[in-house]
């Protein structure tokens, strides 16, 4: 059964003589490179989303150690379940270093805190990280 004359391939657009009915492409190399580029502008799409996604996060993140911190005070103790609560997601930060005793300190950039026993955290401000650096 011959396709109608306005049958043409996905990939390269050239007019499909003969062959079934509900042919798409001329071959195999213009499928494969069809289906490549669909796959590849499909894994862009999600990557720009996750993007997109974790920088919501942080922005969030951000907010929430403002509210428990709001004067950039060195030391504020914060009720882990309470930031949970507002949303904070614990595993989202944008750097992370380890204190001469062993301890982790989760940035969100400037804005750190530290785990403590009994669900505690604690909240604080490194002035430091606040330094803009041009290496572009």
């Amino acid at each position: 059964m011959d396709l109608p004359e306005e049958a043409t391939c996905h990939f390269c657009h050239k007019v499909l003589y003969g062959g079934r009915s509900d042919r798409k492409f001329c071959n195999d190399t213009c499928r494969n490179a069809y289906n490549r580029n669909r796959r590849k502008a499909e894994a862009a799409y999600v990557s720009e989303s996750q993007q997109e996604l974790i920088i919501r996060v942080l922005k969030r993140n951000y907010r929430i150690l403002e509210k428990f911190n709001p004067l950039h005070q060195y030391s504020v103790i914060a009720d882990r379940t309470e930031m949970h609560g507002l949303g904070f997601f614990f595993n989202y930060f944008t750097g992370c270093e380890q204190l001469a005793d062993g301890t982790l300190r989760y940035f969100c950039f400037e804005h750190y805190w530290e785990e403590r026993e009994y669900g505690l955290v604690e909240l604080g401000v490194d002035e430091s990280k606040l330094e803009v650096v041009y290496d572009l």
